[in-house]
């Protein structure tokens, strides 16, 4: 473990002192945090790089699509940035006459995709030492929800990305905002339905069309007695029609698209952890989000020249194409 700059200051403190510094001068602390390097000191409070990325998960998770809607991989394997992994997806089998016995078997199958990991997205921002004094809460706001938000954005808007016409050939939902209801919802599911694809579905769509459905009649009644969040927050709950609902407001506008309808299987997303920099002076941290099981890497370290404390965090991943079939395009014109 490389030396303790805080542990080493303490130390100094002391000799010059001729006693042991003083609490009511340095803070105490744990002996396990005082090993921690790059430790930030706030009045009587250590605040550590792992405390700044636990408490980044508990903002991160509520901000970020359910990545289970996907079809996902998590990997606990160190890669590299254009590391590739290889995910199988599900294969329909189709039964067969066995009455007469079986025939010769059919061999095992599975449809594998390719994800580069090429999306190397995060964010560093830098406190100086006034910055730092005004404790995690200051912190929190700067640095937790802004990371929270640009990995967020960033994961939707590179797979939303591949939801082209060219890639994803059935035909387009034309439908405009203000006639968008659960009756266009509960047509979408037809649609997967006579796809033979997955139950598992989500949609996607511009918060105008969102809004239109929470005015929809229908909606508002089913919803009046049992989900008082819909008065309260406008969330129209975990699932509505079969699918898990989400609003963007960053849907990629070519060809006029507001939405897209899918199952697990129309798009895939992995990701994995990334390599520790071999740099004494850079603290480093991987943490997995229990809650998406996205792995993120934090870093800290100290810029002489601006006299800033730089706080990182950033997650490596890739996008691919899964099944073509299992996702629906909505356009408005």
């Amino acid at each position: 473990m490389k030396p303790n700059i805080h542990s080493s200051i303490l130390a100094l403190a002391s000799l010059a002192l001729s006693h042991p510094v003083q609490a009511g001068i340095v803070p105490a602390a744990p002996k396990r945090s005082l090993e921690m390097p790059n430790v930030l000191i706030k009045n009587a409070t250590l605040i550590s790089l792992e405390t700044i990325a636990e408490e980044s998960l508990r903002e991160t998770a509520p901000q970020f699509l359910q990545l289970d809607a996907f079809y996902s991989d998590y990997s606990d394997e160190f890669k590299a940035v254009k590391d590739t992994l290889a995910i199988s997806l599900a294969t329909n089998i189709t039964a067969a006459d066995v009455s007469a016995g079986y025939t010769v078997a059919t061999n095992a199958a599975e449809t594998k995709v390719q994800i580069v990991l090429d999306k190397n997205k995060g964010k560093a921002i830098g406190f100086t030492d006034a910055e730092l004094r005004k404790g995690l809460d200051y912190i929190r706001k700067r640095f937790m929800r802004p990371l929270a938000n640009a990995v967020k954005i960033a994961i939707l808007g590179d797979v939303l990305a591949l939801t082209t016409s060219a890639t994803y050939t059935n035909a387009n939902t034309v439908c405009t905002q203000a006639n968008f209801n659960w009756d266009k919802l509960s047509d979408q599911q037809t649609l997967l339905d006579n796809a033979e694809v997955s139950n598992e579905r989500s949609f996607i769509i511009q918060p105008g069309y969102m809004g239109a459905l929470r005015k929809d009649a229908k909606v508002s009644l089913a919803f009046a007695g049992g989900n008082p969040e819909l008065i309260g927050k406008g969330y129209l709950g975990s699932e509505i029609c079969g699918f898990k609902p989400s609003k963007y407001t960053r849907i990629p506008t070519t060809a006029n698209q507001t939405g897209v309808f899918f199952a697990k299987e129309a798009l895939v997303f992995a990701v994995a952890q990334q390599y520790t920099p071999d740099d004494p002076s850079i603290e480093c941290i991987n943490i997995k989000d229990k809650d998406t099981g996205v792995w993120l890497q934090f870093r800290m370290w100290y810029e002489k020249t601006t006299k800033q404390t730089v706080i990182a965090g950033e997650a490596l991943y890739g996008v691919a194409i899964g099944v073509p079939t299992a996702l629906n395009r909505m356009v408005s014109a």
